[in-house]
């Protein structure tokens, strides 16, 4: 009975210092890589989040690419039709074409000194620069139809153009027994530009 006694101590002794073991190898050694995994997964997983974030960010980028082109070319016609300077000789060339498609002859473009032009208050808050509106009168010669089409083209060309005020003017003129008509047309109109802050 002793003997028994004996082993059973001995059995109990062996299970606490085998339980003490474990205890001391899980906190000592695995309950550290548990973490250590844990971590890491968790690192894993905030660098793959930022990874798509990433991707996201160059998807965006290489579609605003495919587009810069197109928002170039829109620019620029914005830029023609209300120009960062005045662009008179611009001007004349758009006119040129305008009567050498119609057939007239223009007599005269004038210009009048620029003014700040006058927009709605909803959409100057939006504008900036210096926008300024020039008043021009243009006179041309040519048949009646020839100046119907020339002011319809006029308002067609790249740079924004509106009539205030289109005046025709039919004159007979008589010499050598024989009578031809002399035919004019008078446009007041107002083209803009947009000149940085400090242009006059």
């Amino acid at each position: 009975m002793k003997q028994f006694g004996k082993y059973r101590i001995l059995w109990i002794v062996l299970c606490v210092i085998s339980v003490g073991l474990l205890a001391i190898t899980w906190f000592v050694g695995t309950a550290p890589q548990i973490n250590n995994i844990k971590k890491a997964n968790a690192e894993t997983a905030e660098v793959k989040e930022n990874n798509k974030k990433l991707q996201n960010e160059i998807d965006e980028l290489k579609k605003a690419k495919q587009t810069i082109g197109e928002k170039e070319e829109s620019l620029k016609n914005l830029q023609k039709q209300v120009p960062t300077d005045y662009s008179q000789d611009e001007f004349f060339d758009m006119i040129g074409s305008a009567a050498a498609s119609t057939g007239v002859s223009v007599k005269a473009i004038n210009f009048t000194a620029p003014a700040d032009a006058k927009v709605p208050s909803t959409v100057s808050g939006s504008i900036t620069g210096n926008l300024k509106q020039i008043p021009v009168t243009i006179k041309a010669e040519g048949t009646k139809d020839q100046m119907k089409k020339f002011v319809d083209a006029i308002q067609k060309i790249d740079r924004i153009l509106v009539p205030s005020d289109v005046k025709y003017t039919i004159n007979s003129v008589s010499g050598n027994g024989s009578s031809t008509t002399s035919d004019s047309v008078d446009i007041t109109c107002n083209i803009w530009s947009l000149l940085n802050s400090s242009g006059n």
